[in-house]
Parts: structure tokens; sequence; C-alpha cells
């Protein structure tokens, strides 16, 4: 009878899954500690100081953007569409982040026509973050400056719903 070995790498292929089964999203290594924030805290987060340039929601090429703020702007509408066209270029990257759905803000700065201190927040945990924050990186920035928005990410039912408290300025009960 043939003897089997259990090594580390072994037992965590036999008791790990390629899905996390919660969300169906792919799993990327052991998990992180969890930064969960308010629906305030959200919010805050897609404030944009001196922000020129406001779209509360558009679409290119199937991506949905929601809240998208930005600073610096000289021909905000051109710009801000550019944006969402840009990030667009990379959906199939982004959904295959979260293909059940997510609504994930990031922030970044625009500078050099390339993405700079790209933050990223999902509430999914840090694998869909980091997911989020590679299929960017190449992404490309028409602005110089700050930028903040919601990118609607996989069905767009998980998505819609995982925005729902983020968007709604009454979400939390009244609170912003």
């Amino acid at each position: 009878m043939p003897r089997v070995l259990a090594t580390p790498l072994l037992l965590l292929l036999v008791a790990g899954s390629a899905c996390d089964d919660a969300t169906g999203d792919a799993a990327a290594g052991p998990a992180k500690p969890e930064v969960t924030l308010s629906a305030e805290q959200v919010r805050a987060r897609l404030k944009v100081a001196d922000a020129n340039l406001e779209m509360g929601g558009t679409e290119a090429n199937g991506l949905r953007v929601q809240s998208l703020s930005c600073a610096n702007a000289k021909r905000p509408l051109l710009e801000g569409m550019a944006m969402v066209g840009g990030f667009a270029e990379h959906k199939a990257a982004l959904d295959a982040c979260a293909p059940k759905g997510a609504a994930v803000v990031v922030t970044w700065k625009g500078a050099s026509g390339a993405l700079s201190e790209l933050d990223v927040y999902s509430g999914r945990g840090a694998s869909v973050d980091a997911c989020v924050s590679e299929a960017l990186a190449s992404a490309k920035s028409p602005l110089a400056g700050p930028c903040a928005g919601v990118l609607m990410l996989g069905e767009a039912a998980g998505a819609d719903a995982a925005a729902a408290a983020w968007i709604d300025e009454n979400a939390d009960g009244g609170a912003s």
C-alpha cells in the first residue's frame, strides 16, 4: 500500500479550495486582518476636496462607475468619461476579482497619465482589494489630481446590493 506524506502544502491543497464558498470569488492565500468601514467612512473616502468633476453614475463598455469625483479637471465631462473608459479596458480582470458582484471604493491621484496612490476598499476582503489593485495597475489617468469612485464589479445585482448602503445618503439613519 503506498504511503502518503502529509506536508503543509498537501494539507492546504486538500483542506483549501480555489474559491471562497461564501462569495464564489477567488481566494488568495491566508486571510489578512480585515478593516471594516462604516457607510459614513466609505462616503468620506469618496469626498474629494475642491472637486470640479462629479458624476453620480456612468457606464462605459459595460463597466459601471458610481460617485466619481475628481479635482483639477480642465474638461470635466470629457475627462470623466475618458477615466471611466480607461478603467473599462480592464473590465474582465476587474470582474474576475468578484464575479458574484461587489462595489469597490477606489481612490487615486492621476500623475503623468498614470494612477498613483491607489487605494482600494471592497469590504469583501484583502484578496478582492489586492485583485482590483493589480487589475488597475496599468490603468491610465487623463487627470492630474485626486479622484475617487465606486467601481461596480461582477454580477449587477450583487454589486448593487453592496453599494446601496454606501451610496445612499440616508442608509445609516440619515447621519452623514
